[in-house]
């Protein structure tokens, strides 16, 4: 039954996003599977685990998984401890961070950590009860968003019986009556990403972007996260957006011609009331915006690894004695650079198959690996201050390569967490040191045949004009 959660000296557990203040402090706590679920009776929304410490527990989709047991030490008496760890070990117990705050610490004879479970009477109790009503399709949904967390392909098809399916040039996102295991467009990795979602096409590994009202949606280069939602939907389909309020306009729905558009969960009718003098507006489930996500068991990652590994220019293990051009992701017209005529900045500049200075070797130091040019023999520098251009230096300066795709050949070039290669738009599309986590900073190395005559006759020219400088 719902209940309340009292710290011994905070006060009620609430959920202040709810409408009322009053009902946000009562909370369903069950066990499930052998812990234990808190949810809103306010809002519907489970306490969700952190996994960071100093920071304020929330409500979504994604239940935390807590243990409970009597609290013990000085006032305990009546108090029980909660925690993520099932031996409540280390800064995993729900703590009083101050403040009104609901944080994780550690020590669970701290009276800090100790938390009293009221039940409800009367008229809260009543109102409570509410929520028992709609647990049975609560639970089945949390549980099977649990699922999609783990990862695994699905079909995404709507109550049109249509499917979701990518043009793998313009990247639109539309749907198609067909589905076959042989069309990857129309197959989607779902896994998690934050308390949400990432949804990647398997075809062209593009990911799901926001949805803008009445726009049609292109798939995009970079991880976006979305948020599904069953509350309001039939049974087993779920309304998708990348706004965990599923605003107005913000919503993945079908559109008439059969694209994919941002739209709403909920459409409505308006009547005029004569009677009382006004408008009377009556909402429904807008059927163009739920989906379902169906297992795609004919289809294997290993095959869909397989057919972008033959299409791919990129090469997944680099080698010694190979030479390569460095494609940036985000900016793919654009190549790693350096004009040993002209300066020693490292730049990315548009491919250019007569300039020397965007063909490189890799040397192998250690596990590390050295970026040299074919025209000098210089290496990239692995050492500037962040925001700063990377130079060309006459000794191997070494990084890792840091896979950084399950799917592509992307790699980032890293000296250090947060120390990378990174090609900077607001800054001409120089070479600087950025986080490797940014699609900027990704890479990929085509491998292509030296021309040793053009390499001469380039060394020539360019020996030349630096003699004119």
């Amino acid at each position: 039954m719902p209940i309340l959660v009292k710290n011994h000296q905070l006060g009620y557990v609430s959920e202040h996003s709810g409408g009322d203040s009053k009902t946000s402090q009562f909370w369903k706590v069950k066990r499930i599977n052998g812990t234990y679920w808190m949810v809103s009776v306010s809002d519907q929304l489970a306490i969700q685990s952190l996994d960071d410490l100093n920071k304020t527990f929330s409500v979504g989709t994604n239940p935390g998984k807590y243990y409970i047991k009597p609290a013990t030490g000085k006032d305990a008496a009546g108090y029980w401890v909660i925690s993520t760890n099932e031996n409540f070990e280390g800064k995993t117990l729900w703590h009083n961070g101050g403040s009104g705050l609901v944080q994780n610490w550690k020590d669970e004879t701290n009276e800090n950590n100790f938390w009293k479970f009221a039940p409800l009477t009367g008229e809260d109790l009543t109102t409570a009860q509410q929520l028992e009503s709609s647990w049975a399709k609560l639970e089945k949904g949390f549980t099977a968003l649990n699922t999609f967390r783990n990862g695994g392909l699905y079909r995404v098809k709507g109550k049109s019986n249509r499917y979701w399916t990518t043009d793998a040039s313009s990247h639109a996102l539309k749907t198609t009556d067909q589905a076959s295991s042989t069309d990857f467009a129309s197959v989607w990795f779902v896994e998690r990403n934050g308390d949400g979602f990432a949804l990647r096409n398997a075809l062209t590994g593009r990911f799901l972007p926001n949805a803008t009202a009445n726009q049609n949606v292109a798939l995009a280069q970079t991880n976006n996260q979305v948020w599904f939602d069953f509350k309001k939907t039939s049974d087993n389909y779920y309304h998708i957006s990348a706004n965990n309020s599923f605003n107005n306009g913000e919503c993945f729905v079908e559109a008439d011609n059969h694209n994919i558009v941002g739209g709403n969960a909920m459409s409505f009718t308006t009547k005029q009331n004569e009677a009382q003098h006004r408008n009377d507006t009556t909402f429904f489930l807008n059927t163009a915006s739920e989906w379902e996500f169906q297992p795609a068991n004919d289809v294997s990652i290993e095959s869909i690894k397989e057919l972008l590994r033959r299409n791919s220019h990129g090469v997944y293990e680099p080698a010694e004695g190979k030479y390569y051009i460095i494609r940036n992701v985000a900016y793919p017209n654009r190549v790693l650079t350096t004009y040993p005529h002209l300066d020693n900045v490292l730049r990315t500049e548009g491919r250019n198959e007569r300039e020397m200075g965007q063909v490189w070797t890799l040397k192998k130091v250690n596990t590390q690996w050295a970026i040299c040019n074919v025209v000098n023999n210089e290496y990239v520098s692995n050492s500037t201050p962040q925001s700063q251009s990377f130079k060309m230096v006459s000794s191997p300066a070494p990084f890792t390569l840091q896979s950084m795709d399950q799917l592509f050949p992307n790699f980032a070039f890293v000296v250090s967490k947060g120390v990378s290669l990174h090609s900077a738009n607001s800054k001409g599309f120089e070479v600087v040191n950025w986080n490797e986590n940014t699609i900027a900073s990704q890479w990929q190395l085509e491998e292509v045949n030296l021309d040793h005559q053009a390499l001469t006759e380039y060394k020539q020219t360019g020996r030349q004009k630096a003699s004119e400088c």
